[in-house]
């Protein structure tokens, strides 16, 4: 998925040394222990992932706007 490629393009690789210029790592962090973000690195682990950090009570449902707008000229 597109989303995943851009989001682990715009964070930078995992130790913030080597993170580039640019990215939120490379310009906002400075090692990998003190890691400025943690994001999943395919839609395959992020389940597992998402239950390491978040409590079911801190998840929720919602419909983006423009699905909805797609959703409704669907329709008609």
């Amino acid at each position: 998925m597109e989303a995943v490629k851009v989001v682990c393009a715009m964070s930078g690789v995992t130790n913030a040394r080597e993170a580039g210029p640019g990215t939120i790592r490379g310009d906002l962090a400075d090692s990998r222990g003190c890691n400025i973000l943690h994001r999943s690195d395919s839609i395959e682990t992020a389940p597992a992932e998402i239950a390491r950090f978040f409590t079911d009570s801190e998840l929720f449902d919602y419909e983006r706007t423009n699905e909805m707008l797609y959703m409704d000229d669907e329709r008609t």
